[in-house]
């Protein structure tokens, strides 16, 4: 089956079965889907496959598979707000960047729910902790919205779109084309900012916008340096500078259309190479 066919699920399914493969796995993802779209479902899924002697098959009753469901796994464990609130406070995110650093003889998974939750020194606090991980810690944030997430920590993750679960993910695919198209042959003659509200429909305001251009060449550039020639690593590195620069500049408060603006700029030079990169 092409991945072109395959559902959302299946296709982030077989991401992570790829990226196990050839020991590639990232520190920290970012699952955005809708309520009801099984992310959670599908995190614990994903330590299964980690942990189970028995390749995780679906009714697998082996104790590592029983003790994840039953959340008393020592290498797995889900966040969310403490009972009685409605937010994630910083207290929560400090503990996970604790038990990050802990010496273990195996892997540890945070799983944040409803991370978009998060209050802002929730959130300061976590951005460290993605940028110096810990190399047997692994994090998911689920959200339904990067929206309420710092820029930062957006571009720190490996995002992954998760649908209903049986059916594609048409918006996310278009989305892909659209940008491709503009990066590799610029604006044309249509409105910037029309052009990106049309390729992200669903999302909240401009800086949503802006933040999932800044993931998506962010995670392009990362697929690109697998493939790419010795010679053109420095430029995907510089690159990524430049993006994770203009994610700091829309922390700041900058115009959400000019950081567009400014990454396409930025991202033409290098758009051979970021056009071969994306896997689909």
């Amino acid at each position: 089956m092409s991945t072109q066919t395959l559902s959302s699920h299946e296709h982030a399914r077989e991401y992570f079965r790829r990226a196990r493969e050839k020991s590639r796995l990232s520190h920290a993802y970012l699952l955005v889907g809708a309520p009801g779209s099984g992310k959670i479902r599908f995190s614990l899924d994903f330590c299964r496959s980690l942990f189970c002697a028995d390749s995780a098959a679906p009714g697998c009753d082996c104790a590592q598979c029983r003790s994840i469901e039953n959340g008393n796994h020592a290498g797995v464990t889900v966040y969310g707000p403490l009972e009685g609130k409605q937010v994630i406070d910083i207290d929560t995110i400090r503990e996970v960047c604790e038990r990050s650093h802990y010496r273990r003889d195996h892997t540890f998974i945070a799983i944040i729910e409803g991370a978009e939750r998060m209050s802002i020194p929730a959130m300061n606090a976590l951005l460290k902790t993605l940028e110096e991980p810990a190399g047997d810690f692994i994090i998911i944030l689920t959200v339904a919205s990067t929206g309420s997430l710092l820029p930062t920590i957006v571009s720190r993750c490996h995002r992954l779109y998760l649908g209903s679960g049986g059916e594609s993910a048409p918006e996310e695919e278009a989305a892909v084309q659209a940008l491709r198209e503009v990066v590799l042959r610029g604006w044309g003659s249509g409105d910037p900012g029309k052009i990106i509200s049309d390729m992200f429909p669903e999302a909240e305001n401009n800086r949503e916008r802006a933040q999932r251009v800044l993931a998506m060449l962010l995670e392009w550039s990362r697929s690109g340096m697998a493939e790419a020639q010795v010679s053109a690593l420095d430029a995907l590195n510089d690159f990524q500078e430049d993006l994770l620069e203009l994610c700091r500049a829309l922390d700041g408060n900058v115009s959400p259309d000019l950081v567009v603006e400014q990454a396409v700029k930025r991202a033409r030079p290098v758009g051979e190479l970021l056009a071969a990169s994306i896997v689909r």
